[in-house]
């Protein structure tokens, strides 16, 4: 069935803000983010803030409009709700729509699909639930796609399409931790596609938790195909992450998060053709390349694939499904993995291929016109240069010679000493959630004037980094390091200056102090007894980025977008 939007009592919170492009000055200095790096800003041709993380971009039919899907936790000003944000690409303006029923209480979550009816007049927005995955308690939504009515830069809810749990084989089995009824599974849908055939929209949505993608008619809710994609006996295994078609809709592809590769679908014959393997290492208990976004060139000769985790971007030829070329999403300097590339866009006349390279919050770009050096494609093509952005680059496109470029943590976040504004904030006297702070960003850049102005813009993304810098050494007085043992004490959710900001002797800041000397007085003693670490960052914002950062000194694509 499909549900009317009535039963859920919607209604949008909406607030609208006129932004217009910045250019970077020196007048305002670095922000110093808690990865240790630094964003000069304004970063170049930086529009405004936006709720958080916006996960994905896309551009309405007649190109007035850009949409984000915001599937972050949601900030202040939204009130810890998620949301769909559109820009008019005629006066900047940013509109943000968000939904009650994604609240930071709400039982379902946006998960990176979003995607323009082929008339422009219609939204598709994907949502997951694991805490209700039927929808079964009011005012739950399940898992499915939830569909807005878009017209004139406007968004409404319109109804809400689930999607069932999916049928498990007798021989595969759930995994630990996720609940579901014996032989079946949570879809948690994903990226998606909306494809027309024979003058009928349907939408090709990348089910993420139940290792398959589907086939759906929006104005039935009816499943019309379904392909399996897992890799095993348990479900998930491969993690379907997104899908792109061809235009005539008989062709597909999937990127598979967890499997190191991307399906071919036969859409027609209902198949999965090949499973074309980016970078699988033979470890199978290794980590794998997180294949993640697709983009298929303009004539739909070439389908560029990110492999997040391996810092590089696959061509494959699509008609033959071989690996073309590599191209490596590494900075000048760069000695260490971990730029991420996530996003994917590609200049009018196919010229460039715009890469958004997360950790190094920046967009890589590269010259398609180009000749291949050699004929080893093990061997990748280096950038033509780098774009400083935000924090966190996470969404791209490319409208009229201009790139925009979303970013998921804006300008970072800030001291929490005020009182919160949520609904819970406010009735247990709280201060701000920190992930409620974190805003993300849009940025609007003329694609020639950048490329003209790319070395410098190159130097600044090197400078941002770090990658020059010194770090430094550590030295004893006899030469020699005494140190046998380091114990690591690991205290969550707390930053310096909440604890020892109190410390005359560290560089803190007293009224930010939370739980003192009179509160903790251990921890003031081990600090002036064995050291002082008053101006250390890690990569974590948050809990779920900082527990990583402490065990392998960087966070995963899939640790961030999950």
């Amino acid at each position: 069935m499909i549900l009317p939007i009535g039963r859920f009592s919607i209604s949008f919170l909406i607030s609208v803000l006129t932004l217009f492009a910045q250019s970077p000055s020196s007048s305002r200095p670095p922000i110093n983010l808690p990865s240790s790096k630094m964003l000069t800003t304004p970063s170049p041709g930086r529009i405004g803030s936006t709720n958080s993380f916006p996960a994905t971009m896309v551009l309405s039919p007649d190109g007035r409009y850009a949409a984000l899907l915001n599937d972050g936790y949601g900030t202040q000003e939204t009130l810890a709700h998620q949301s769909i944000a559109i820009l008019d690409l005629k006066s900047n303006q940013i509109a943000d729509y968000p939904d009650v029923r994604l609240s930071d209480e709400s039982h379902q979550s946006y998960f990176l699909g979003l995607a323009f009816s082929s008339d422009g007049e219609h939204l598709y927005a994907s949502m997951g639930s694991l805490t209700d995955p039927t929808g079964a308690k009011p005012g739950n939504t399940g898992n499915g796609i939830a569909v807005y009515r878009f017209s004139e830069g406007k968004v409404a809810p319109e109804r809400f399409i689930p999607i069932a749990l999916q049928p498990l084989s007798t021989a595969k089995k759930h995994a630990v931790g996720l609940k579901a009824p014996p032989h079946t599974a949570i879809p948690y849908p994903a990226g998606l596609a909306v494809i027309t055939d024979a003058g009928r929209d349907k939408l090709l949505v990348a089910n993420n938790l139940s290792d398959n993608v589907v086939v759906l008619d929006p104005t039935t809710d009816k499943i019309l195909q379904t392909f399996d994609l897992s890799t095993g006996n348990l479900v998930p295994s491969s993690f379907p992450y997104t899908c792109v078609a061809t235009r005539d809709a008989r062709r597909a592809w999937c990127s598979l998060w967890n499997a190191s590769q991307v399906a071919e679908l036969d859409l027609t014959g209902k198949t999965v053709v090949r499973k074309i393997t980016l970078k699988r290492p033979e470890d199978p208990l290794a980590p794998g390349s997180h294949p993640t976004a697709l983009l298929l060139s303009p004539d739909e000769k070439t389908l560029y694939v990110t492999l997040s985790n391996s810092d590089l971007v696959a061509a494959i030829a699509s008609a033959s499904g071989e690996v073309s070329r590599l191209f490596s999403t590494t900075a000048p300097g760069q000695k260490y993995a971990g730029s991420f590339p996530t996003a994917l866009a590609q200049s009018a006349d196919g010229q460039y291929l715009f890469v958004a390279n997360s950790s190094l919050d920046a967009v890589a770009v590269f010259d398609l016109s180009q000749p291949v050096a050699t004929s080893n494609v093990e061997i990748s093509q280096e950038a033509l240069g780098f774009i400083p952005a935000d924090w966190y680059p996470s969404a791209l496109a490319v409208h009229d010679g201009d790139l925009l470029i979303a970013t998921s943590k804006g300008e970072g976040a800030r001291s929490n000493k005020e009182k919160g504004k949520t609904p819970y904030e406010m009735k247990h006297r709280d201060h701000p959630y920190i992930p409620t702070l974190v805003r993300g960003s849009i940025a609007r850049l003329n694609i020639a004037s950048t490329i003209e102005k790319l070395p410098q813009l190159t130097q600044l993304v090197e400078k941002d980094n770090l990658l020059h810098n010194d770090p430094g050494s550590i030295t004893f007085s006899s030469g020699q390091n005494p140190i046998k043992h380091v114990i690591y004490v690991i205290k969550e959710n707390r930053t310096y200056d909440q604890i020892l900001g109190d410390l005359k002797v560290g560089n803190g800041d007293a009224s930010l102090t939370m739980f003192g000397e009179d509160i903790t007085p251990n921890e003031h003693r081990l600090a002036l007894q064995f050291g002082v670490l008053d101006n250390f960052y890690d990569s974590g914002e948050v809990s779920g980025d900082g527990h990583l950062w402490s065990t392998a000194a960087i966070t995963s694509d899939y640790n961030e977008k999950t």
